[in-house]
């Protein structure tokens, strides 16, 4: 019936919130809000009190969150292969 879509929401930091409008979307019937995957990036900028509430947030609108832990001692080198600081 319907492709798979992405839709991205760049800037989506703790510090800006984006909840009246995941809200809108959830509530509007265009899409059940269950078939709707968020990603969510934690342990960026934020707490994990922060990083849990947003999950919980999203899960209480029926959001399927996908949490995505950011790691500050990872990089990828040019080469392309994967390292670590440490």
């Amino acid at each position: 019936m319907f492709g798979s879509k992405i839709i991205t929401l760049r800037g989506m930091t703790p510090k800006r919130t984006f909840f009246p409008q995941f809200s809108k979307v959830a509530s509007s019937g265009l899409f059940p809000a269950r078939k709707i995957g968020v990603y969510v990036l934690t342990n960026y900028w934020s707490s994990h009190e922060e990083d849990l509430l947003r999950i919980y947030k999203l899960r209480i609108l029926g959001y399927c969150p996908y949490v995505m832990i950011y790691d500050k001692q990872k990089f990828v080198d040019p080469k392309g292969g994967g390292s670590s600081v440490g």
